[in-house]
């Protein structure tokens, strides 16, 4: 199982709560959380202009990425993401 850091980019008006929820439905291995907050956008993003940023580490098998992949994509909530591999030993 490898180790990952997942950013999202929330919709400024969801709650603490249903940020929690949103990403215990992720279907992976949550292993630290960290709320950034509101921020402002440098630019609009999807007629938006701030979003709450969340830090996660997850663990997940590398099969399970493509079905993470998909549920971020398409779920309206999620203004952006980004999941990187993390390579600290």
């Amino acid at each position: 199982m490898s180790t990952y850091e997942l950013t999202l980019i929330l919709q400024p008006e969801m709650t603490e709560e249903e940020a929690d929820v949103l990403i215990d439905k992720l279907g992976v291995d949550v292993t630290g959380r960290q709320k950034l907050g509101k921020r402002m956008f440098a630019y609009p993003i999807n007629k938006q202009k701030e979003g709450n940023y969340i830090l996660c580490d997850i663990k997940a098998p590398t099969q399970v990425l493509k079905d993470l992949d998909h549920k971020l994509r398409h779920d309206e909530r999620i203004v952006r993401y980004l999941l990187i591999e993390n390579n600290v030993n």
